[in-house]
């Protein structure tokens, strides 16, 4: 029987939300995503992948054995964004793609971070079937509204039951090391002006960052 495969797109999401105040969302494609977050680290045995026909700007699996399905799944996503970003969308829709899964056990947070960044960054997290597979589902929002223009980054972390507790410290790397890498790209964007040919944030190596770990506010 073949493996049911993952489409975030087929069923509501954030960007619609966003993009239903703010104006439609224009996709960063991948070779621009170097530029927009430079210094993100991949954990071993993480390979990139295709998703279907879906666009991406990143996706990469995890197999713990070879020749069987995977058993970690990242899927990454970057969005220019039209306008402002407001808080309450993404506050009150962080859960939105599980809930419409029919996810169970759903927990909402917010990220811990300094409030001079000016980032809206949210975690969902549940239970749910992907075909016959139990899967352990995880997405993470940061929305950034900044004087050049406003972002929505989109991370999506797809774990086998089974292989949860063997990979959680793989999507500790995954989660926490997006957020330490968007926030470096956003310390290094207020100290140099962005490229003339494109509104993202330069590239720039990775500064060493106080330490930034996410934190339960008790949002349900």
């Amino acid at each position: 029987m073949a493996e049911a495969q993952f489409d975030p797109a087929a069923v509501s999401s954030m960007t619609e939300a966003v993009g239903e105040r703010t104006g439609a969302l224009s996709f960063v494609p991948t070779e621009h995503l170097p530029a927009w977050i430079p210094g993100l680290v991949v954990p071993r045995g993480w390979q990139p992948a295709i998703l279907g026909s879906t666009n991406a700007t990143r996706v990469l699996t995890r197999q713990q054995e070879a020749g069987r399905h995977w058993d970690g799944c990242e899927v990454l996503n970057l969005y220019r964004v039209p306008g402002t970003v407001p808080e309450t969308v993404v506050l009150s829709n962080a859960d939105r793609t599980l809930r419409d899964c029919g996810a169970r056990d759903i927990e909402v947070s917010k990220f811990d971070v300094p409030l001079h960044y000016r980032l809206i960054a949210t975690r969902s997290t549940g239970a749910m079937q992907i075909g016959t597979r139990a899967v352990r589902a995880e997405y993470n929002y940061f929305a950034v509204n900044a004087t050049a223009g406003a972002a929505l980054i989109e991370q999506i972390v797809l774990v086998a039951a089974e292989a949860y507790s063997d990979l959680a410290s793989d999507i500790e790397v995954l989660t926490a090391g997006l957020l330490r890498s968007l926030l470096a790209s956003i310390d290094s964007a207020t100290r140099q002006p962005a490229s003339p040919r494109t509104s993202c944030p330069a590239a720039a190596p990775l500064p060493k960052l106080p330490d930034v770990t996410a934190t339960a506010q008790g949002e349900q």
